[in-house]
Protein backbone atom coordinates (compact mmCIF):
# COMPACT_ATOMS: atom_id res chain seq x y z
CA UNK A 1 0.00 0.00 0.00
CA UNK A 2 2.86 2.28 0.90
CA UNK A 3 4.56 1.52 -2.41
CA UNK A 4 1.41 2.37 -4.31
CA UNK A 5 1.09 5.68 -2.49
CA UNK A 6 4.73 6.45 -3.18
CA UNK A 7 4.25 5.54 -6.83
CA UNK A 8 1.23 7.78 -7.17
CA UNK A 9 3.09 10.60 -5.48
CA UNK A 10 5.99 10.14 -7.86
CA UNK A 11 3.64 10.14 -10.83
CA UNK A 12 1.92 13.26 -9.53
CA UNK A 13 5.24 15.00 -8.98
CA UNK A 14 6.45 13.95 -12.40
CA UNK A 15 3.19 15.11 -13.97
CA UNK A 16 3.23 18.36 -12.06
CA UNK A 17 6.85 18.87 -12.90
CA UNK A 18 6.13 18.04 -16.52
CA UNK A 19 3.38 20.61 -16.64
CA UNK A 20 5.65 23.22 -15.09
CA UNK A 21 8.37 22.33 -17.56
CA UNK A 22 5.91 22.40 -20.47
CA UNK A 23 4.61 25.83 -19.42
CA UNK A 24 8.16 27.16 -19.13
CA UNK A 25 9.07 25.61 -22.46
CA UNK A 26 6.01 27.17 -24.09
CA UNK A 27 6.74 30.54 -22.49
CA UNK A 28 10.23 30.43 -23.98
CA UNK A 29 9.22 29.10 -27.40
CA UNK A 30 5.84 30.72 -28.06
CA UNK A 31 7.36 33.86 -29.63
CA UNK A 32 9.10 31.70 -32.21
CA UNK A 33 6.06 29.47 -32.78
CA UNK A 34 3.66 32.43 -33.18
CA UNK A 35 6.05 34.14 -35.62
CA UNK A 36 7.38 31.09 -37.48
CA UNK A 37 5.61 31.76 -40.80
CA UNK A 38 8.35 32.90 -43.17
CA UNK A 39 5.86 34.70 -45.40
CA UNK A 40 4.45 36.87 -42.60
CA UNK A 41 4.52 40.66 -42.85
CA UNK A 42 4.10 41.27 -39.12
CA UNK A 43 5.63 40.08 -35.85
CA UNK A 44 3.41 39.67 -32.79
CA UNK A 45 5.50 40.52 -29.71
CA UNK A 46 4.34 40.25 -26.10
CA UNK A 47 5.70 40.91 -22.62
CA UNK A 48 3.64 38.52 -20.49
CA UNK A 49 2.04 35.13 -21.14
CA UNK A 50 -0.27 33.07 -18.91
CA UNK A 51 -0.52 29.39 -19.92
CA UNK A 52 -3.19 27.09 -18.56
CA UNK A 53 -2.40 23.55 -19.68
CA UNK A 54 -5.53 21.96 -18.19
CA UNK A 55 -7.76 24.83 -19.31
CA UNK A 56 -6.35 24.70 -22.81
CA UNK A 57 -5.92 28.47 -22.96
CA UNK A 58 -3.07 30.94 -23.36
CA UNK A 59 -3.33 34.65 -22.52
CA UNK A 60 -0.90 37.22 -23.94
CA UNK A 61 -0.59 40.63 -22.29
CA UNK A 62 0.90 43.92 -23.51
CA UNK A 63 1.18 42.90 -27.16
CA UNK A 64 2.84 44.85 -29.94
CA UNK A 65 2.15 44.35 -33.66
CA UNK A 66 5.29 45.24 -35.61
CA UNK A 67 5.49 45.42 -39.44
CA UNK A 68 8.49 43.67 -41.00
CA UNK A 69 8.36 45.33 -44.41
CA UNK A 70 8.48 49.12 -44.29
CA UNK A 71 8.60 49.30 -48.09
CA UNK A 72 4.90 48.35 -48.37
CA UNK A 73 2.70 51.22 -49.61
CA UNK A 74 0.64 50.97 -46.40
CA UNK A 75 1.59 49.37 -43.09
CA UNK A 76 -0.17 48.87 -39.76
CA UNK A 77 1.36 48.72 -36.32
CA UNK A 78 -0.20 48.88 -32.90
CA UNK A 79 -0.78 47.44 -29.48
CA UNK A 80 -3.29 45.01 -28.01
CA UNK A 81 -4.25 44.93 -24.35
CA UNK A 82 -4.87 41.18 -24.39
CA UNK A 83 -4.96 38.22 -26.77
CA UNK A 84 -6.56 35.00 -25.59
CA UNK A 85 -6.20 31.68 -27.38
CA UNK A 86 -8.77 29.19 -26.07
CA UNK A 87 -9.40 25.57 -26.96
CA UNK A 88 -5.67 25.15 -27.64
CA UNK A 89 -4.47 21.68 -28.65
CA UNK A 90 -1.45 21.75 -26.37
CA UNK A 91 0.20 18.54 -27.61
CA UNK A 92 0.23 19.77 -31.23
CA UNK A 93 1.62 23.08 -30.04
CA UNK A 94 4.43 21.42 -28.05
CA UNK A 95 5.42 18.50 -30.25
CA UNK A 96 4.48 19.75 -33.75
CA UNK A 97 4.79 23.50 -33.08
CA UNK A 98 1.42 23.99 -34.79
CA UNK A 99 -1.22 26.46 -33.68
CA UNK A 100 -4.59 24.64 -33.61
CA UNK A 101 -7.15 26.51 -31.50
CA UNK A 102 -10.88 26.97 -31.04
CA UNK A 103 -10.80 30.76 -30.74
CA UNK A 104 -8.41 33.68 -31.06
CA UNK A 105 -9.67 36.79 -29.27
CA UNK A 106 -8.08 40.26 -29.45
CA UNK A 107 -9.24 42.75 -26.80
CA UNK A 108 -8.93 46.52 -27.23
CA UNK A 109 -6.41 46.68 -30.07
CA UNK A 110 -5.17 50.16 -30.95
CA UNK A 111 -3.91 50.30 -34.53
CA UNK A 112 -1.86 52.93 -36.28
CA UNK A 113 -1.96 52.81 -40.08
CA UNK A 114 0.71 54.63 -42.09
CA UNK A 115 0.40 55.29 -45.81
CA UNK A 116 3.93 55.67 -47.13
CA UNK A 117 2.71 56.72 -50.57
CA UNK A 118 0.65 59.92 -50.34
CA UNK A 119 -0.61 59.35 -53.91
CA UNK A 120 -1.99 55.91 -53.07
CA UNK A 121 -5.62 54.98 -53.57
CA UNK A 122 -8.00 55.30 -50.58
CA UNK A 123 -8.90 51.60 -50.96
CA UNK A 124 -5.38 50.74 -49.82
CA UNK A 125 -6.38 51.82 -46.31
CA UNK A 126 -9.08 49.17 -45.85
CA UNK A 127 -7.00 46.57 -47.72
CA UNK A 128 -4.11 47.10 -45.28
CA UNK A 129 -6.35 46.06 -42.37
CA UNK A 130 -7.67 43.11 -44.36
CA UNK A 131 -4.08 42.00 -45.06
CA UNK A 132 -3.19 42.36 -41.36
CA UNK A 133 -6.09 40.13 -40.27
CA UNK A 134 -5.12 37.63 -42.97
CA UNK A 135 -1.57 37.64 -41.63
CA UNK A 136 -2.73 37.01 -38.04
CA UNK A 137 -5.31 34.32 -38.73
CA UNK A 138 -3.18 32.38 -41.22
CA UNK A 139 -0.66 31.46 -38.47
CA UNK A 140 -2.48 28.25 -37.71
CA UNK A 141 -5.79 26.42 -37.68
CA UNK A 142 -8.11 28.91 -35.99
CA UNK A 143 -11.80 28.09 -35.91
CA UNK A 144 -13.12 31.41 -34.60
CA UNK A 145 -11.65 34.92 -34.58
CA UNK A 146 -12.92 37.69 -32.30
CA UNK A 147 -11.81 41.32 -32.16
CA UNK A 148 -13.41 43.64 -29.58
CA UNK A 149 -13.35 47.42 -29.14
CA UNK A 150 -10.66 48.21 -31.67
CA UNK A 151 -9.55 51.73 -32.51
CA UNK A 152 -7.32 53.13 -35.23
CA UNK A 153 -5.50 56.32 -36.19
CA UNK A 154 -4.59 56.86 -39.85
CA UNK A 155 -1.48 58.71 -41.01
CA UNK A 156 0.32 59.74 -44.19
CA UNK A 157 4.12 59.75 -44.17
CA UNK A 158 5.38 63.08 -45.45
CA UNK A 159 8.28 65.01 -43.91
CA UNK A 160 6.53 64.08 -40.68
CA UNK A 161 3.55 61.85 -39.93
CA UNK A 162 0.33 63.68 -40.80
CA UNK A 163 -2.88 62.32 -39.32
CA UNK A 164 -5.73 62.07 -41.82
CA UNK A 165 -8.30 59.84 -40.13
CA UNK A 166 -9.51 57.62 -37.33
CA UNK A 167 -12.24 55.21 -36.25
CA UNK A 168 -13.44 53.54 -33.05
CA UNK A 169 -15.49 50.54 -31.89
CA UNK A 170 -14.15 48.05 -34.42
CA UNK A 171 -15.71 44.66 -33.66
CA UNK A 172 -15.30 41.43 -35.64
CA UNK A 173 -16.78 38.00 -34.95
CA UNK A 174 -15.74 35.35 -37.51
CA UNK A 175 -17.04 31.83 -36.88
CA UNK A 176 -16.12 28.64 -38.72
CA UNK A 177 -12.99 30.02 -40.40
CA UNK A 178 -11.60 28.02 -43.29
CA UNK A 179 -8.10 29.44 -43.69
CA UNK A 180 -7.41 27.30 -46.75
CA UNK A 181 -10.18 29.07 -48.72
CA UNK A 182 -9.74 32.77 -49.46
CA UNK A 183 -12.52 35.30 -50.16
CA UNK A 184 -12.05 39.04 -50.46
CA UNK A 185 -15.64 39.74 -49.38
CA UNK A 186 -14.85 39.59 -45.65
CA UNK A 187 -12.73 41.74 -43.35
CA UNK A 188 -10.99 38.49 -42.38
CA UNK A 189 -10.44 37.31 -45.98
CA UNK A 190 -11.34 33.62 -45.64
CA UNK A 191 -14.47 31.57 -46.10
CA UNK A 192 -16.52 31.51 -42.88
CA UNK A 193 -19.75 30.08 -41.54
CA UNK A 194 -20.67 33.51 -40.21
CA UNK A 195 -19.03 36.90 -39.76
CA UNK A 196 -20.17 40.14 -38.17
CA UNK A 197 -18.22 43.36 -38.65
CA UNK A 198 -18.91 46.84 -37.34
CA UNK A 199 -17.15 50.10 -36.58
CA UNK A 200 -18.09 53.63 -35.56
CA UNK A 201 -16.96 57.24 -35.79
CA UNK A 202 -14.92 57.04 -38.98
CA UNK A 203 -13.34 60.34 -39.99
CA UNK A 204 -11.20 60.93 -43.10
CA UNK A 205 -9.56 64.26 -43.95
CA UNK A 206 -10.20 64.19 -47.70
CA UNK A 207 -8.30 67.45 -48.24
CA UNK A 208 -7.04 70.31 -46.15
CA UNK A 209 -10.49 71.89 -46.15
CA UNK A 210 -12.86 68.92 -46.49
CA UNK A 211 -13.78 66.19 -43.98
CA UNK A 212 -15.63 62.91 -44.55
CA UNK A 213 -17.48 61.33 -41.61
CA UNK A 214 -19.37 58.09 -41.10
CA UNK A 215 -21.26 57.34 -37.91
CA UNK A 216 -21.38 53.55 -38.21
CA UNK A 217 -20.77 50.57 -40.50
CA UNK A 218 -22.32 47.12 -40.12
CA UNK A 219 -21.87 44.00 -42.26
CA UNK A 220 -24.49 41.23 -42.08
CA UNK A 221 -22.81 38.19 -43.63
CA UNK A 222 -25.83 35.87 -43.67
CA UNK A 223 -28.00 38.40 -45.53
CA UNK A 224 -25.06 39.77 -47.56
CA UNK A 225 -25.88 43.33 -46.52
CA UNK A 226 -23.77 46.37 -45.70
CA UNK A 227 -25.27 49.33 -43.86
CA UNK A 228 -23.52 52.70 -43.57
CA UNK A 229 -25.12 55.32 -41.30
CA UNK A 230 -24.76 59.07 -40.90
CA UNK A 231 -22.29 59.83 -43.67
CA UNK A 232 -21.23 63.37 -44.59
CA UNK A 233 -18.73 65.29 -46.68
CA UNK A 234 -18.29 68.90 -45.59
CA UNK A 235 -16.05 71.92 -46.12
CA UNK A 236 -14.70 73.80 -43.13
CA UNK A 237 -16.16 77.06 -44.45
CA UNK A 238 -19.19 77.85 -46.66
CA UNK A 239 -18.53 76.69 -50.22
CA UNK A 240 -18.74 80.27 -51.51
CA UNK A 241 -15.69 81.07 -49.35
CA UNK A 242 -13.84 77.84 -50.09
CA UNK A 243 -14.23 78.26 -53.85
CA UNK A 244 -12.25 81.51 -53.73
CA UNK A 245 -9.18 79.46 -52.79
CA UNK A 246 -9.36 77.45 -56.02
CA UNK A 247 -7.09 78.14 -59.00
CA UNK A 248 -9.50 76.50 -61.46
CA UNK A 249 -13.22 75.74 -61.53
CA UNK A 250 -14.12 72.65 -59.55
CA UNK A 251 -17.35 71.07 -58.36
CA UNK A 252 -17.70 72.08 -54.71
CA UNK A 253 -19.55 68.98 -53.50
CA UNK A 254 -21.00 68.50 -50.03
CA UNK A 255 -23.51 65.96 -48.76
CA UNK A 256 -25.22 64.39 -45.78
CA UNK A 257 -26.60 60.84 -46.02
CA UNK A 258 -28.63 59.13 -43.31
CA UNK A 259 -28.11 55.61 -44.62
CA UNK A 260 -26.52 53.72 -47.50
CA UNK A 261 -27.51 50.05 -47.68
CA UNK A 262 -26.00 47.46 -50.03
CA UNK A 263 -28.38 44.52 -50.47
CA UNK A 264 -27.46 41.01 -51.68
CA UNK A 265 -23.81 41.81 -52.30
CA UNK A 266 -22.21 39.29 -54.66
CA UNK A 267 -19.39 37.05 -53.41
CA UNK A 268 -17.21 38.41 -56.25
CA UNK A 269 -17.30 41.82 -54.61
CA UNK A 270 -14.19 43.16 -52.87
CA UNK A 271 -15.52 45.92 -50.59
CA UNK A 272 -12.46 46.04 -48.32
CA UNK A 273 -9.65 45.54 -50.82
CA UNK A 274 -10.41 47.03 -54.25
CA UNK A 275 -13.75 48.55 -53.16
CA UNK A 276 -15.49 46.55 -55.89
CA UNK A 277 -19.26 46.34 -55.31
CA UNK A 278 -21.42 43.89 -57.27
CA UNK A 279 -24.91 43.69 -55.77
CA UNK A 280 -28.60 43.46 -56.46
CA UNK A 281 -29.41 46.83 -54.97
CA UNK A 282 -28.10 49.93 -53.22
CA UNK A 283 -30.47 52.24 -51.33
CA UNK A 284 -29.53 55.83 -50.50
CA UNK A 285 -31.96 57.21 -47.92
CA UNK A 286 -32.25 60.88 -46.93
CA UNK A 287 -29.44 62.23 -49.07
CA UNK A 288 -28.85 66.00 -48.97
CA UNK A 289 -26.50 66.73 -51.87
CA UNK A 290 -25.17 70.10 -53.03
CA UNK A 291 -22.85 71.01 -55.88
CA UNK A 292 -21.57 74.55 -56.47
CA UNK A 293 -19.45 76.29 -59.11
CA UNK A 294 -18.03 79.77 -59.59
CA UNK A 295 -17.96 80.75 -63.26
CA UNK A 296 -15.60 83.65 -62.49
CA UNK A 297 -12.73 81.21 -61.93
CA UNK A 298 -10.80 79.87 -64.96
CA UNK A 299 -11.81 76.43 -66.16
CA UNK A 300 -9.34 73.54 -66.10
CA UNK A 301 -8.03 72.29 -69.48
CA UNK A 302 -10.93 71.13 -71.60
CA UNK A 303 -11.51 67.40 -72.07
CA UNK A 304 -14.07 65.96 -74.46
CA UNK A 305 -16.92 64.32 -72.52
CA UNK A 306 -18.64 62.09 -75.03
CA UNK A 307 -20.98 59.76 -73.16
CA UNK A 308 -23.33 60.12 -70.24
CA UNK A 309 -22.15 56.71 -68.95
CA UNK A 310 -18.73 58.28 -68.43
CA UNK A 311 -20.30 59.84 -65.34
CA UNK A 312 -20.96 56.31 -64.06
CA UNK A 313 -17.38 55.34 -64.91
CA UNK A 314 -16.13 58.27 -62.80
CA UNK A 315 -17.47 56.61 -59.62
CA UNK A 316 -14.28 56.17 -57.55
CA UNK A 317 -14.78 52.40 -57.19
CA UNK A 318 -15.96 49.64 -59.56
CA UNK A 319 -19.70 49.00 -59.25
CA UNK A 320 -22.29 46.74 -60.89
CA UNK A 321 -25.88 47.05 -59.65
CA UNK A 322 -29.23 45.82 -60.80
CA UNK A 323 -30.90 48.74 -59.02
CA UNK A 324 -29.88 51.97 -57.30
CA UNK A 325 -32.68 53.59 -55.33
CA UNK A 326 -32.65 57.12 -53.89
CA UNK A 327 -35.37 58.05 -51.39
CA UNK A 328 -36.43 61.10 -49.33
CA UNK A 329 -33.60 63.24 -50.68
CA UNK A 330 -32.81 66.86 -51.57
CA UNK A 331 -30.44 67.78 -54.40
CA UNK A 332 -29.30 71.27 -55.35
CA UNK A 333 -26.90 72.95 -57.76
CA UNK A 334 -25.60 76.49 -57.29
CA UNK A 335 -23.66 78.59 -59.73
CA UNK A 336 -22.10 82.02 -59.41
CA UNK A 337 -22.57 83.52 -62.89
CA UNK A 338 -19.70 85.26 -64.58
CA UNK A 339 -19.49 88.87 -63.46
CA UNK A 340 -21.56 88.26 -60.33
CA UNK A 341 -20.75 87.42 -56.71
CA UNK A 342 -23.95 85.71 -55.55
CA UNK A 343 -25.07 82.26 -56.72
CA UNK A 344 -28.30 81.21 -58.34
CA UNK A 345 -29.59 77.81 -57.29
CA UNK A 346 -31.83 75.08 -58.65
CA UNK A 347 -33.38 72.81 -56.02
CA UNK A 348 -34.83 69.33 -56.35
CA UNK A 349 -36.71 68.73 -53.11
CA UNK A 350 -38.28 65.42 -52.06
CA UNK A 351 -36.18 63.68 -54.69
CA UNK A 352 -36.87 59.98 -55.29
CA UNK A 353 -35.34 57.88 -58.05
CA UNK A 354 -34.86 54.32 -59.23
CA UNK A 355 -31.87 53.67 -61.51
CA UNK A 356 -31.62 50.34 -63.30
CA UNK A 357 -28.58 48.53 -64.71
CA UNK A 358 -25.73 50.60 -63.25
CA UNK A 359 -22.25 49.42 -64.23
CA UNK A 360 -18.80 51.00 -64.25
CA UNK A 361 -16.80 47.75 -64.51
CA UNK A 362 -15.03 47.35 -67.84
CA UNK A 363 -14.82 43.57 -67.50
CA UNK A 364 -18.58 43.28 -67.13
CA UNK A 365 -20.46 43.28 -70.42
CA UNK A 366 -22.74 46.28 -70.28
CA UNK A 367 -25.75 45.39 -72.39
CA UNK A 368 -29.10 47.12 -72.52
CA UNK A 369 -29.86 50.54 -71.14
CA UNK A 370 -29.16 52.59 -68.09
CA UNK A 371 -32.64 53.75 -67.06
CA UNK A 372 -33.41 56.53 -64.57
CA UNK A 373 -36.92 57.24 -63.33
CA UNK A 374 -37.25 60.10 -60.85
CA UNK A 375 -39.83 62.35 -59.27
CA UNK A 376 -39.16 65.51 -57.30
CA UNK A 377 -40.36 69.04 -56.55
CA UNK A 378 -38.54 71.70 -58.53
CA UNK A 379 -37.51 74.48 -56.14
CA UNK A 380 -39.67 72.78 -53.55
CA UNK A 381 -43.02 73.47 -55.25
CA UNK A 382 -43.33 72.19 -58.83
CA UNK A 383 -44.05 68.47 -59.18
CA UNK A 384 -41.50 67.12 -61.68
CA UNK A 385 -41.07 63.69 -63.25
CA UNK A 386 -37.97 62.64 -65.18
CA UNK A 387 -37.25 59.60 -67.36
CA UNK A 388 -33.73 59.27 -68.74
CA UNK A 389 -32.76 56.35 -70.97
CA UNK A 390 -29.09 55.80 -71.84
CA UNK A 391 -28.18 52.92 -74.18
CA UNK A 392 -24.69 51.77 -73.21
CA UNK A 393 -21.80 52.24 -75.66
CA UNK A 394 -23.74 54.52 -78.05
CA UNK A 395 -23.10 58.04 -76.74
CA UNK A 396 -26.84 58.81 -77.00
CA UNK A 397 -29.67 59.36 -74.54
CA UNK A 398 -33.38 60.17 -74.49
CA UNK A 399 -34.99 62.42 -71.88
CA UNK A 400 -38.57 63.17 -70.95
CA UNK A 401 -39.12 65.74 -68.19
CA UNK A 402 -42.49 67.12 -67.08
CA UNK A 403 -43.30 69.90 -64.62
CA UNK A 404 -46.71 70.48 -63.04
CA UNK A 405 -48.55 73.69 -62.09
CA UNK A 406 -46.70 76.22 -59.92
CA UNK A 407 -46.20 79.91 -59.22
CA UNK A 408 -43.68 80.96 -61.87
CA UNK A 409 -41.97 83.37 -59.47
CA UNK A 410 -40.67 80.26 -57.70
CA UNK A 411 -38.48 79.70 -60.76
CA UNK A 412 -36.43 82.83 -60.02
CA UNK A 413 -33.55 81.07 -58.22
CA UNK A 414 -33.14 78.97 -61.37
CA UNK A 415 -33.71 81.75 -63.93
CA UNK A 416 -30.85 83.70 -62.39
CA UNK A 417 -28.59 81.03 -63.89
CA UNK A 418 -30.21 81.43 -67.32
CA UNK A 419 -30.62 85.17 -67.78
CA UNK A 420 -30.58 88.48 -65.92
CA UNK A 421 -34.33 88.49 -65.39
CA UNK A 422 -36.79 87.76 -62.64
CA UNK A 423 -40.41 86.78 -62.85
CA UNK A 424 -42.69 89.22 -61.11
CA UNK A 425 -45.76 87.04 -61.45
CA UNK A 426 -47.20 84.26 -63.57
CA UNK A 427 -49.00 80.93 -63.38
CA UNK A 428 -47.45 77.82 -64.86
CA UNK A 429 -49.94 75.17 -65.94
CA UNK A 430 -47.37 72.66 -67.11
CA UNK A 431 -44.09 72.12 -68.92
CA UNK A 432 -42.62 69.27 -71.01
CA UNK A 433 -39.07 68.84 -72.35
CA UNK A 434 -38.31 65.97 -74.73
CA UNK A 435 -34.77 65.33 -75.94
CA UNK A 436 -33.05 62.94 -78.35
CA UNK A 437 -29.34 63.56 -77.84
CA UNK A 438 -26.06 62.30 -79.24
CA UNK A 439 -22.47 63.42 -78.81
CA UNK A 440 -22.93 66.63 -80.82
CA UNK A 441 -26.49 67.89 -80.42
CA UNK A 442 -29.99 67.25 -79.17
CA UNK A 443 -33.28 67.45 -81.02
CA UNK A 444 -35.82 68.92 -78.64
CA UNK A 445 -39.50 69.54 -78.20
CA UNK A 446 -40.52 72.09 -75.56
CA UNK A 447 -44.00 72.78 -74.22
CA UNK A 448 -44.67 75.40 -71.57
CA UNK A 449 -48.24 76.49 -70.81
CA UNK A 450 -48.56 79.63 -68.67
CA UNK A 451 -50.59 82.79 -68.21
CA UNK A 452 -50.34 86.31 -66.76
CA UNK A 453 -46.55 86.42 -66.99
CA UNK A 454 -44.70 89.58 -65.94
CA UNK A 455 -40.93 89.89 -65.76
CA UNK A 456 -38.75 92.30 -63.81
CA UNK A 457 -35.43 93.70 -64.95
CA UNK A 458 -33.20 95.16 -62.26
CA UNK A 459 -30.40 97.64 -61.90
CA UNK A 460 -27.68 98.00 -59.28
CA UNK A 461 -27.57 101.38 -57.51
CA UNK A 462 -24.36 103.22 -56.59
CA UNK A 463 -24.48 101.76 -53.08
CA UNK A 464 -24.63 98.22 -54.51
CA UNK A 465 -28.34 97.60 -53.92
CA UNK A 466 -30.25 95.77 -56.66
CA UNK A 467 -33.53 97.51 -57.53
CA UNK A 468 -36.20 96.95 -60.12
CA UNK A 469 -35.62 98.97 -63.29
CA UNK A 470 -39.15 100.22 -63.95
CA UNK A 471 -38.48 101.54 -67.46
CA UNK A 472 -36.70 98.45 -68.78
CA UNK A 473 -39.23 96.18 -67.07
CA UNK A 474 -42.13 97.89 -68.85
CA UNK A 475 -40.36 97.71 -72.18
CA UNK A 476 -39.48 94.04 -71.63
CA UNK A 477 -43.08 93.14 -70.77
CA UNK A 478 -44.17 94.72 -74.04
CA UNK A 479 -41.87 92.26 -75.79
CA UNK A 480 -42.88 88.95 -74.19
CA UNK A 481 -45.67 86.50 -74.71
CA UNK A 482 -47.61 87.01 -71.49
CA UNK A 483 -49.73 83.93 -72.14
CA UNK A 484 -48.87 80.69 -73.91
CA UNK A 485 -51.94 78.48 -73.83
CA UNK A 486 -53.48 75.94 -76.21
CA UNK A 487 -56.02 77.65 -78.45
CA UNK A 488 -54.17 80.99 -78.55
CA UNK A 489 -53.07 82.23 -81.98
CA UNK A 490 -49.53 82.78 -80.70
CA UNK A 491 -49.31 79.41 -78.90
CA UNK A 492 -45.81 77.99 -79.29
CA UNK A 493 -44.58 74.39 -78.89
CA UNK A 494 -41.20 74.63 -80.59
CA UNK A 495 -39.10 71.88 -82.09
CA UNK A 496 -35.47 72.99 -82.15
CA UNK A 497 -31.89 71.75 -82.04
CA UNK A 498 -29.38 72.58 -79.32
CA UNK A 499 -25.71 72.22 -80.20
CA UNK A 500 -23.72 70.47 -77.53
CA UNK A 501 -20.51 71.82 -76.03
CA UNK A 502 -18.50 68.58 -76.09
CA UNK A 503 -16.23 69.87 -73.32
CA UNK A 504 -19.17 69.95 -70.92
CA UNK A 505 -21.11 67.08 -69.41
CA UNK A 506 -24.34 65.77 -70.96
CA UNK A 507 -26.21 67.43 -68.08
CA UNK A 508 -25.00 70.75 -69.41
CA UNK A 509 -26.74 69.85 -72.70
CA UNK A 510 -29.99 69.20 -70.79
CA UNK A 511 -29.61 72.58 -69.11
CA UNK A 512 -28.96 74.39 -72.41
CA UNK A 513 -31.89 72.63 -74.08
CA UNK A 514 -34.25 73.82 -71.35
CA UNK A 515 -32.79 77.32 -71.57
CA UNK A 516 -33.22 77.37 -75.37
CA UNK A 517 -36.82 76.23 -74.89
CA UNK A 518 -37.60 79.15 -72.60
CA UNK A 519 -36.11 81.62 -75.05
CA UNK A 520 -38.00 80.04 -77.96
CA UNK A 521 -41.34 80.63 -76.24
CA UNK A 522 -41.32 83.50 -73.75
CA UNK A 523 -39.55 86.48 -75.35
CA UNK A 524 -40.78 88.10 -78.49
CA UNK A 525 -38.27 90.02 -80.57
CA UNK A 526 -38.11 93.24 -78.51
CA UNK A 527 -38.07 91.57 -75.12
CA UNK A 528 -35.30 89.20 -76.13
CA UNK A 529 -33.16 92.05 -77.45
CA UNK A 530 -33.58 94.02 -74.23
CA UNK A 531 -32.61 91.02 -72.08
CA UNK A 532 -29.63 90.22 -74.31
CA UNK A 533 -28.40 93.83 -74.14
CA UNK A 534 -28.74 93.87 -70.33
CA UNK A 535 -26.93 90.57 -69.94
CA UNK A 536 -24.09 91.69 -72.22
CA UNK A 537 -23.69 94.94 -70.24
CA UNK A 538 -23.50 93.09 -66.93
CA UNK A 539 -20.95 90.60 -68.24
CA UNK A 540 -18.79 93.26 -69.90
CA UNK A 541 -15.52 93.87 -67.99
CA UNK A 542 -15.58 97.14 -66.06
CA UNK A 543 -12.95 99.78 -66.67
CA UNK A 544 -10.78 100.85 -63.75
Amino acid sequence: MKKIAIGLLVLFLLGFGGIIYMEKWLSANLPAIVNQNEDRNYDILFEDVDIRIFGGSIDFQNIMIVPLNDSLPTTVNGSVRKIRMSGVKIMELVFDKKVNIKELKMEEPAFRLIRNDSTGRPAETSKAFQDLFRDIVSRGLIENFVLEDGTAELYIQKDTLVRFGQFTDLNILAEGLKTDSVTVLNTVPFQVDNIQTSLKNLQIQVSENQLFKMGALDFDYKNREFAFQDMSLKFKEPWTDEVKKMDVQLDMIEFDLRELKIISINTNSDPFGQWTVIADKIILDSLVFHDGRDKNIPRPPDVVKEKIEELIESIPFPVKLDTLQITNSDISYSEIPKGKSEPGTIYFKEFNAIIFNVSSIDSVQRDGDLLIQADTKLNGVGAMEITLKVPYNTGTFNLLATLGPMDMAKLNPTLELMASVKIGSGKLRGMVLEMEADGYKSKNRFVIDYQDLEIDLSKVTEDGVEKKNEVLSKLANLGINRDNLPGNKSYRTPFYTTIRNRYRSPFNLIWLSAKDGFFEVIPSGLGKKIMDVKENRENKPKKN
